[in-house]
């Protein structure tokens, strides 16, 4: 079997829990196999899904001394790609090949207004979020039988994902006051532009020993090395469609960092009657 395994990490957005007034979906899927010959199998899928939600809410709160109009509007266009391809190979009776790839591009908009009305007095903030992202992995494993107690696989993975969660907040009133450096204006735009990506590498050995039909021993030594990076720029956007960057005032992130992890196990299996024990 695989010993490393990578699952799609956006397939959350195909499912959606919240009530809308307009919905159109579009979804499509190709799953594929073939036995090339008796040594190679090829086998893969495709998803596809593109959805647009539109929202809208009123409501009328009434308190002791005012009487509150809230209204809220939305608009979201979710676009999800996805293309998986495996390839098993045998070339002995003892020993295996896998080659595992898969692709995603995920593209996210949204648009949500809100509007609050108080004796004649108005606020509207509108939230504007544009997403993109991609991430693309591949794995190769090799196993192979030595005798009828020993065997050994190595694995490798090299994974890589991008992202731009971009966000800007529209207002006819200050907000933040004291928290943020923002310049008066008749209205306020605020933007936060954020890049981040990541990268990582896996490899894997494993030494699976049968003592007995009832005693097995695995020995496993791997690495894990990640390189990350994170960097934000907050801004307000002027009338004059001039950007005033809020990194003067310690604003905004630019982070890099390593990691590298290594693993060393050794698990021990076993059974006493019915009862099947592993510890390590």
């Amino acid at each position: 079997g695989s010993v490393l395994s990578r699952s799609p990490t956006k397939l959350n957005q195909l499912v959606g829990s919240k009530d809308y007034i307009k919905a159109n979906q579009q979804f499509a899927a190709l799953n594929v196999g073939q036995s090339v010959n008796s040594r190679l199998d090829i086998s893969g899928y495709a998803i596809y899904s593109n959805s647009k939600y539109d929202s809208e809410e009123t409501s009328l709160r009434t308190y002791s001394l005012f009487t509150e109009e809230l209204q809220s509007r939305g608009k979201m266009n979710d676009m999800l790609g996805l293309i998986s391809l495996n390839f098993e190979l045998t070339p002995k009776v003892d020993e295996q090949f896998y080659f595992k790839l898969l692709v995603e591009k995920s593209k996210n908009n949204s648009r949500n207004s809100y509007f609050s009305a108080i004796n004649k007095a108005t606020r509207s903030i509108q939230e504007v979020q544009h997403s993109n992202g991609v991430s693309f992995s591949q794995n190769i494993e090799w196993h192979k039988k030595l005798s009828h107690k020993h065997t050994v696989s190595l694995a490798a993975e090299f994974a890589i994902e991008n992202g731009t969660p971009n966000k800007s907040w529209e207002t006819n009133q200050s907000l933040l006051q004291g928290l943020i450096p923002i310049k008066e204006s008749d209205f306020y735009r605020i933007n936060q532009q954020k890049e981040i990506e990541e990268k990582s590498t896996k490899v894997l050995g494993r030494h699976y020993w049968v003592l007995n039909s009832s005693n097995h021993i695995y020995t496993t030594l791997g690495s894990k090395f990640t390189a990350g990076h994170l960097s934000t720029e907050d801004g307000q956007e002027m009338d004059d469609g001039s950007f005033q960057s809020f990194s003067s005032t310690n604003f905004g992130v630019d982070l890099a960092r390593d990691m590298n992890d290594l693993l060393l196990g050794v698990h021990n299996k076993f059974k006493i009657g019915l009862f099947e024990i592993k510890n390590g």
